[in-house]
């Protein structure tokens, strides 16, 4: 078996701590792919939602967001070149049926060239 390159552990390493800091955050963290499927979901967002992260994750956010929600947000991204920095008000689904207010501030994901990769 050969040993692990200290690039390897490094990264292991790296990827550990992101993951910690990501679950550890205070607020809700929800990060979608281009296809607008929801790829990481925090500790904090399990709490608010009632959603396992295991539940949600590789699927659409449809299913902890309104379709009207999306298209609405869809329609400001679109025409605008600057996210809104204060956000939207608007209501998550939780697993139980209630609709839970929040105020979502959305930003942009890119790839190292600048493509597209997704919002969180």
């Amino acid at each position: 078996m050969a040993a692990r390159s200290a690039d390897t552990v490094h990264h292991t390493e790296s990827l550990e701590y992101l993951l910690g800091v990501v679950d550890s955050f205070p607020a809700a963290l929800v990060s979608l792919d281009e296809r607008l499927r929801i790829i990481m979901f925090n500790r904090v967002a399990e709490d608010l939602t009632g959603y396992s992260s295991a539940e949600v994750v590789r699927r659409r956010v449809s299913r902890v967001m309104r379709f009207r929600d999306i298209r609405y947000i869809a329609r400001v991204l679109r025409k605008r070149n600057e996210l809104p920095a204060d956000g939207f008000i608007t209501k998550l689904r939780a697993k139980d049926g209630a609709e839970v207010p929040v105020r979502l501030v959305v930003s942009e994901l890119r790839r190292p060239r600048g493509r597209f990769a997704g919002l969180l």
